[in-house]
C-alpha cells in the first residue's frame, strides 16, 4: 500500500483515504474492529521544498522544534497557534480565539468583518513575516503589495 504512494512529497488526505477505502483488507479490519487509531503528533521532520536560491538569506529550518525555537515558543504552543485541528473558531470561550472581530461600517451603510489578531499572535506573524517570507523575492509577474506595483503596472 505504501508502495503506491511513491516516493517525494507527503500525499494529501483525500488520497490517503480513497485508497484506503477501496482496500477491502483494511475495510474488513477496521469493521471487524481490529484497528485503533490514536492521535499522533507531528512529524518533527519537515521537507522544505528544493530549488530555493542560495542567495535568498532564509533561516535554516528542518524541524517544528527549530521553527519553534526560533519564534521562541514551545511545539505546544506552535501547535495550539497554528490550530490544526480547527477547534479554536468552535470554541464559546473568546478568550481562547486568537482574533478579534469588530464591525466597522462603510460610506455606502453597510458594514465589513474586521479581524485582528492578539498581540501575541500578532507578533508572532510578523516575525515569520520580516525574518521569512520577505527572504523569499516576488515573482516578477506579482504586482499587489509590491512598492513601485500596482494594478495599473500589471
Amino acid at each position: 500500500m505504501v508502495a503506491e504512494l511513491g516516493e517525494g512529497s507527503r500525499p494529501r488526505q483525500h488520497r490517503i483515504q480513497a485508497m484506503l477505502t477501496a482496500d477491502s483488507d483494511f475495510q474488513k479490519a477496521f469493521w471487524n474492529g481490529h484497528l485503533r487509531f490514536q492521535h499522533r503528533p507531528y512529524n518533527s521532520k519537515m521537507c522544505p521544498a528544493t530549488g530555493a536560491p542560495e542567495t535568498w538569506r532564509l533561516p535554516s529550518l528542518t524541524s517544528i522544534q527549530e521553527l519553534a525555537d526560533c519564534l521562541i515558543v514551545t511545539v505546544g504552543e506552535l501547535e495550539w497557534f497554528s490550530d490544526p485541528k480547527s477547534i479554536n473558531p468552535r470554541s464559546p470561550e473568546s478568550r481562547l480565539h486568537h482574533y478579534r472581530y469588530r464591525w466597522q461600517p462603510k460610506s455606502d451603510g453597510s458594514s465589513r468583518l474586521i479581524e485582528s489578531p492578539k498581540p501575541r499572535l500578532k507578533l508572532l506573524q510578523r516575525f515569520i513575516l520580516e525574518n521569512i517570507i520577505n527572504c523569499i523575492p516576488p515573482h516578477e509577474a506579482a504586482h499587489g503589495f509590491r512598492s513601485g506595483h500596482s494594478i495599473r503596472t500589471f
